[in-house]
């Protein structure tokens, strides 16, 4: 997802559809956190809620597991 330039962004995302009656429904997130120039950005904290935060790796990337069906808000913070 694109910055387009822009320090601070929201983006809405619809992953699925998600059932009140199967609580135990699970899923994964996985991206890739980037900066200026769209160079990678290593070591960037990303953090969803219920779910432990993880950070990015050498080139970027991230993947959330284990993450609750429904809708979720993701943060990045990083310094760029």
């Amino acid at each position: 997802m694109p910055l387009d330039h822009e320090r601070i962004a929201r983006r809405d995302l619809v992953l699925g559809r998600s059932s009140a009656s199967d609580a135990s429904a699970r899923g994964a997130i996985a991206g890739t956190v980037t900066g200026v120039g769209g160079k990678p950005l290593a070591n960037a904290l990303v953090i969803a809620e219920a779910v432990p935060e993880t950070r990015t790796t050498a080139d970027g990337h991230f993947m959330i597991r284990g993450v609750p069906a429904g809708t979720r808000q993701i943060e990045v913070r990083a310094i760029d």
